[in-house]
């Protein structure tokens, strides 16, 4: 790593600052005299990373971290050094409403590069597709592995009808397939200089471009307002009118806000999970996605 760095910088008198190493990432800090930068390295379960933040770099270069070097390889990459505060450390709605307005303008347009993403190995997760063809094993999976109780398996089991039901409703949907950041909070977005940057694409992938934003309109609601929030995800479902009606683009959102926890937890048990061994915090996400979706008042 720092002799790849040392080279791709032109630079032999770089220091290594290690900020974090667990299964899902190495990541340090690399200073220099001049500037500051940041290594990456990703597992294969994630080797789309380095490959689509280089595209994102590349069209939308204010939205993202710039990307110095990629190793696709080996699932490496530099970004230069952003600066600034965490956006949710920020008070100032303008920035929150800026930075979903750059996903949306980033999601859009993705759908007329899908070809590319999926060359960059931007995983494809249709939302009904993958519930309907996982979920009953990924309830089983956990139950298997002890993981839940027999009574929360059966609870799980019984909801699958109502699940079927909203994918069936999503199936129908006009909005074509997007990027999903998959992570999209006020902790993965830094205001530099009034700019909003977008960076930690790990759980990207191709699917229904409505989940990127619940849980920031959340935190919008938290610490701001519910009128802010309703405002916000307004303006954003807005730029998607050209798709469909105002109405259906509402009720769409809404029916993807009550499957989420169930298409999260598939996406987890499916996909992330088995990459792993030590899966730290596989409880601390189960039990999440479980309790969100078990106290849907739907159910």
């Amino acid at each position: 790593m720092e002799r790849w760095a040392a080279n791709v910088l032109s630079n032999s008198s770089l220091a290594f600052a290690q900020i974090r190493s667990w299964e899902r990432s190495a990541l340090f800090r690399i200073i220099s005299d001049t500037q500051n930068y940041y290594f990456k390295a990703v597992p294969d379960v994630f080797n789309h990373e380095p490959l689509l933040s280089d595209y994102l770099f590349q069209h939308y270069p204010l939205y993202v971290p710039e990307i110095v070097q990629v190793e696709p390889n080996k699932n490496w990459y530099i970004m230069r050094e952003i600066q600034g505060s965490l956006l949710g450390q920020t008070g100032k709605i303008a920035y929150w409403r800026q930075a979903i307005e750059q996903l949306a303008v980033m999601q859009k347009q993705s759908t007329r590069h899908i070809d590319e993403l999926k060359k960059r190995n931007c995983p494809v997760r249709p939302v009904a597709k993958v519930i309907k063809s996982y979920v009953k094993c990924s309830f089983d999976d956990l139950y298997e592995s002890h993981p839940i109780s027999r009574e929360t398996y059966q609870k799980l089991n019984a909801s699958i009808p109502t699940i079927i039901n909203i994918c069936d409703k999503i199936e129908k949907s006009n909005i074509p397939l997007a990027l999903e950041h998959g992570d999209f909070f006020g902790g993965n977005i830094m205001v530099q200089n009034g700019q909003p940057v977008i960076y930690d694409w790990s759980d990207c992938t191709l699917s229904h471009p409505f989940l990127s934003i619940m849980v920031i309109l959340k935190e919008v609601e938290q610490f701001f307002s519910e009128e802010v929030a309703q405002s916000l995800l307004n303006d954003y479902l807005e730029k998607w009118s050209g798709f469909d009606s105002k109405p259906h683009l509402i009720e769409e959102y809404n029916w993807l806000n009550v499957i989420a926890p169930v298409y999260y937890l598939t996406i987890y048990q499916t996909f992330i999970f088995p990459a792993f061994n030590d899966n730290w915090d596989k409880k601390q996400l189960i039990e999440g996605y479980i309790t969100e979706w078990l106290t849907m008042p739907m159910l």
